[in-house]
């Protein structure tokens, strides 16, 4: 029997920023995303979370303000194929690695420890 897997590909690393969400968003934008624009804040795709996103090659890419200085990066896939078989990928490390590689000249834009954003 052959199996056919779909790769479901996340990721989140969170930023600690004294820049607004566009702002960080255009950073992100030229460091990371090759310069794939983040937009769509009046989209709304989070409820009362302002947030900016792009989406390509079937993954939603999103920058999300959570309270204060602080910001979610992350990346989902966007659509989901239900007769599949899951193999889930936790890109967090490698989010993390990258962003602290990218941004360590960088006073702007800080990585940080996951267990710090509260989930109210």
């Amino acid at each position: 029997m052959d199996n056919t897997y779909f790769f479901f590909l996340r990721g989140e690393v969170v930023l600690q920023s004294s820049l607004n969400l566009h702002e960080l968003g255009a950073l992100i934008s030229q460091k990371i995303l090759c310069s794939l624009a983040l937009s769509g804040i009046d989209d709304c795709i989070y409820e009362e979370i302002p947030a900016i996103y792009c989406r390509i090659l079937g993954l939603q890419i999103v920058l999300s303000h959570q309270e204060l200085n602080t910001f979610i990066f992350s990346i989902t896939p966007k659509f989901i194929p239900a007769v599949m078989e899951i193999k889930d990928i936790n890109l967090n490390q490698n989010l993390c690695s990258l962003f602290k590689e990218v941004f360590k000249q960088n006073e702007e834009v800080n990585v940080i420890p996951r267990c710090i954003v509260s989930k109210s």
